[in-house]
């Protein structure tokens, strides 16, 4: 007997997969990460290092196609703009160049967080 889906009071957000013994894990392949985008306020080291360990269950990928598929999975970022430019040719490349602009963010953070604030003085007569 196969996974049946069932939609709890007739809507489409509730889907739930019914238990049976024919649930099977199916392999990943290259459309799943096209699925794995970076969350709102994620850091970019964090984005990479999910989208790394998500190629690892993925067989024989062509590495032409990672930078293509990360840059569409980022959000407003110079590395997303860099790949358009210039795509890497391999995994290796990718990530030397992923590690420059995580970099670049972190050390923006952390000057952004050394920053005292300012407060805006009220002149008074």
């Amino acid at each position: 007997m196969s996974s049946i889906l069932h939609h709890i009071g007739g809507k489409s957000s509730d889907v739930v997969l019914a238990p049976s013994s024919g649930n099977k894990r199916y392999p990943k392949n290259l459309s799943h990460l096209f699925a794995i985008v970076q969350e709102e306020g994620e850091p970019l080291r964090s984005y990479v290092q999910r989208f790394s360990n998500e190629i690892q269950e993925i067989p024989n990928i062509s590495p032409s196609f990672l930078s293509g598929i990360m840059a569409q999975g980022l959000r407003n970022s110079g590395l997303a703009d860099s790949f358009i430019g210039e795509p890497t040719s391999n995994w290796d490349e990718l990530l030397a160049r992923a590690e420059r602009f995580i970099l670049t963010e972190e050390s923006r953070r952390i000057k952004g967080a050394q920053r005292p604030h300012r407060v805006a003085l009220k002149e008074t007569y």
